[in-house]
């Protein structure tokens, strides 16, 4: 019987490899500013970060099965402190530049994906043999992962304001040193998941897509979901790091934006927990979609740290119940024999948009519509995503 002490140490060490990934994917954007001072390099670096989150959902799944969860979960970890670690390294040595940092950066991101499957196999299979709540166990691992999500984006904010990025990044690549030997000490009480057969990922997902293209409402919450996430993407980790450094000039303030954005997710999505029975979920998705847009549009519009964290705070309200309503929309509609591969698929399309969009909105903020001009790129993204939640609206 798995113990609640080693359950306790497995949501521990999986909050951490989140803050790690969370300060990660703060850092970077400052330090290539900091660098080169170029929104462009920024869009080209970042772009090529989220390639392998793409790839990762056509030919990661097989990795767990092929190593089992416990070593795809340590190779993850070990594969960020590598990559993260070198950055500071080469940097204080004077041997960084951006080819160099476009490598680090692709690798650091190359396991995220399989090794939080990884993480999460290891949980539920740890909960199969405990005695303690399914539900408490979930709750309080959700719980721990939100507050890493809410407190690391201010707490990288701090240490950049305090120590200098530089220092963020030596002490970001030491704490995925910690789940690694975490698991190594607990390897041996850990329950063994049962051995699963190697998955053809690229066949799984062609046929996956078949059946989103087949299915035109399936497939507009599809293009809907890739054009959110697009938006958030390039809000998040480039708009925002260029607005706080060059604008508002304060990483704090960054971090700042990022609790309002946070906070506001989470207040949504326990609000939907404990009501969302009682709305008919397809017009609560199409009212999602719309505030995310008219949100978004307003963004554009925001010049000084509280309208920008206000909005950000109302954007975040939207989102919570969105995402849970398109799990709900594609549990009710695809069928039960499918519904591994259509998921998997849609994971995979709805990032699809965010490493071709990032260098292009990086350039654009460079040479045509810099920062401190109202470059109208959220603006833009916000009337497309108005228009296709339009057209959903139509179709249901």
């Amino acid at each position: 019987m798995i113990s609640r002490k080693i359950l306790t140490s497995l949501i521990s060490f999986n909050g951490v490899s989140i803050l790690g990934n969370a300060l990660t994917e703060f850092a970077i954007p400052w330090l290539i500013l900091d660098m080169t001072g170029s929104p462009a390099y920024v869009g080209i670096l970042l772009g090529f970060k989220f390639i392998p989150v793409f790839l990762s959902s056509i030919i990661g799944g097989g990795l767990i099965d092929r190593f089992g969860s416990v070593k795809t979960s340590q190779y993850s970890d070990l594969l960020n402190f590598l990559a993260v670690g070198l950055i500071p390294l080469l940097f204080i040595y004077d041997q960084l530049d951006m080819s160099i940092l476009v490598v680090l950066i692709f690798l650091s991101a190359v396991l995220d994906s399989p090794g939080r499957s990884a993480k999460d196999v290891i949980f539920a299979t740890q909960l199969d043999v405990s005695d303690v709540a399914r539900e408490k166990a979930n709750g309080f691992n959700s719980l721990v992962e939100s507050a890493m999500d809410l407190c690391g984006p201010l707490l990288a904010g701090i240490l950049i304001s305090l120590y200098g990025v530089i220092n963020l990044l030596w002490f970001d690549a030491f704490s995925f040193l910690i789940p690694i030997i975490g698991l190594l000490l607990l390897q041996k009480h850990l329950a063994k998941p049962p051995r699963q057969e190697n998955t053809q990922n690229l066949r799984e997902f062609l046929a996956g897509f078949r059946y989103i293209y087949q299915h035109k409402e399936t497939a507009i919450i599809v293009i809907l979901s890739a054009i959110i996430s697009m938006a958030l993407s390039v809000l998040l980790f480039l708009y925002l790091p260029i607005f706080a450094n060059q604008i508002l000039q304060s990483p704090i303030d960054q971090g700042i934006i990022m609790v309002f954005f946070a906070s506001g997710t989470m207040s949504s999505t326990l609000l939907y927990t404990f009501l969302g029975n009682k709305f008919d979920y397809r017009n609560l998705l199409s009212f999602g979609y719309a505030g995310l847009a008219l949100s978004i549009i307003a963004i554009n519009f925001a010049t000084s740290l509280w309208p920008f964290a206000i909005i950000i705070g109302v954007m975040g309200l939207f989102l919570g119940f969105s995402g849970p309503l398109e799990a709900t929309y594609l549990q009710k509609h695809v069928p039960e024999n499918l519904r591994g591969r259509v998921f998997a698929t849609y994971g995979g399309l709805r990032q699809l948009l965010v490493p071709i969009s990032m260098p292009i909105v990086g350039l654009y903020l460079e040479y045509m519509r810099p920062m401190n001009t109202a470059p109208n790129v959220m603006l833009y993204m916000g009337l497309l995503l108005l228009a296709g939640g339009g057209d959903l609206q139509r179709k249901i």
